[in-house]
């Protein structure tokens, strides 16, 4: 039990500011809205910020930047399937698109959230395994994955906004 405390105690303010983002921005999207397109690009750009900004970082890039763009081809189609599901309502003739509410934002960015942080702790309490292939590259493909779905998701959403800006 010390032992998770002292994990929890360890982890610096800004990891639990994300964590925060992540239920606040995950619980708006569960209700549903009439928003404008722009609106609806929030929480993918607040993805893609955090995992630009984490690749930006990278020590490694020879081995984080292909791990991240495979992770992000692969988000994309997700994302893109999963956006192509909704019912959403595009209402171009009042520049919106009624959106309803869904939890996957939220259990994603949960999900997301608690991988990255177990994976993290784990490599620090393993130090010797944070040079290896696998170890280094996984955490930059999650990365790439998260991004992608959130930019796959975007694009799916504007592209049927836009496509039903042209049919009204």
């Amino acid at each position: 039990m010390n032992f998770f405390l002292g994990v929890i105690a360890g982890t610096p303010l800004w990891v639990w500011a994300i964590l925060a983002l992540i239920v606040v921005l995950g619980g708006r999207a569960m209700r549903p809205s009439t928003v404008a397109p722009l609106r609806v690009a929030i929480l993918p750009a607040v993805s893609t910020v955090i995992a630009l900004s984490i690749l930006a970082f990278s020590s490694r890039l020879a081995v984080a930047a292909p791990a991240f763009a495979c992770g992000a081809a692969a988000g994309a189609v997700i994302g893109a399937f999963w956006a192509n599901r909704l019912a959403i309502e595009p209402r171009p003739d009042q520049g919106v698109i009624a959106m309803p509410g869904t939890a996957f934002w939220l259990v994603f960015g949960l999900g997301f959230f608690l991988t990255r942080y177990v994976l993290t702790v784990y490599l620090v309490l393993h130090r010797e395994l944070s040079g290896q292939f696998p170890w280094t590259a996984l955490p930059y493909g999650l990365n790439g994955i998260a991004m992608g779905m959130a930019l796959g998701w975007l694009g799916a959403i504007l592209w049927r906004y836009r496509r039903s800006v042209r049919v009204a």
